[in-house]
């Protein structure tokens, strides 16, 4: 079963789905909001004090299903679609630092949040200490999941590390190679990152099933 939001331009959301047609999680809205330059998809439940989520990469607002229902029965939870993933818009340009910050400040506006708590995984968590650095008066709290502090002090056994579990990063930023891996065909390298990089321990279920992919 899936949701549907009231607004539709007849633009096309990820695989192809028409983009007022969205995953179904009980007691969750969606919406479009425009910002400057923008259409970005939002999905909220529950009511209260504001709680953010940004999603990492290279996932959307539904990396949240598992934690956003519990959040929601407390507060009210805002899991947007950042720049270029989701049902938010595609634009050729604008995925630089300051501009995918610019985005979640113009969010941030159009929702009249002066402040919130905020959640972030992955590039959304490097979002997340830019805000918090940049405005720290629209951050109540914040929680970082899989990415460090950007005061860690460099030690070479680092490198291992990046080389080991960060060696799509080089890839996908590459001209050519980058948009093409992740744009078309199969997707291979965007399911191994999605299937390769969550746990698969004994007991424990795969956080990525393939009806979700």
């Amino acid at each position: 079963m899936r949701h549907e939001a009231r607004e539709s331009h007849g633009l096309s959301g990820p695989n192809g789905e028409p983009d007022n047609t969205f995953p179904a999680l009980d007691g969750v809205r969606h919406r479009y909001l425009r910002l400057p330059g923008l259409r970005m998809h939002v999905a909220e439940a529950g009511h209260g004090e504001p709680v953010v989520l940004l999603h990492g990469f290279p996932q959307h607002w539904w990396e949240w299903r598992g934690v956003l229902p519990g959040l929601a029965a407390h507060y009210r939870v805002i899991c947007p679609d950042l720049r270029g993933a989701g049902w938010t818009d595609a634009p050729p340009t604008g995925y630089d630092r300051e501009q995918l910050l610019a985005d979640v400040v113009a969010l941030l506006d159009t929702l009249e949040l002066h402040r919130v708590c905020l959640i972030a995984h992955d590039w959304g968590a490097l979002l997340g200490y830019e805000l918090c650095l940049s405005a720290p008066h629209r951050v109540r709290k914040y929680v970082s999941l899989g990415v460090p502090h950007p005061f860690v002090r460099f030690d070479p056994r680092l490198l291992l590390t990046i080389a080991r579990h960060g060696w799509f990063q080089p890839v996908i930023a590459a001209p050519f190679f980058g948009p093409r891996l992740l744009g078309r065909g199969h997707q291979r390298l965007t399911y191994h990152l999605l299937r390769g990089f969550t746990t698969n321990r004994k007991g424990l279920p795969r956080l990525w099933l393939t009806p979700d992919l």
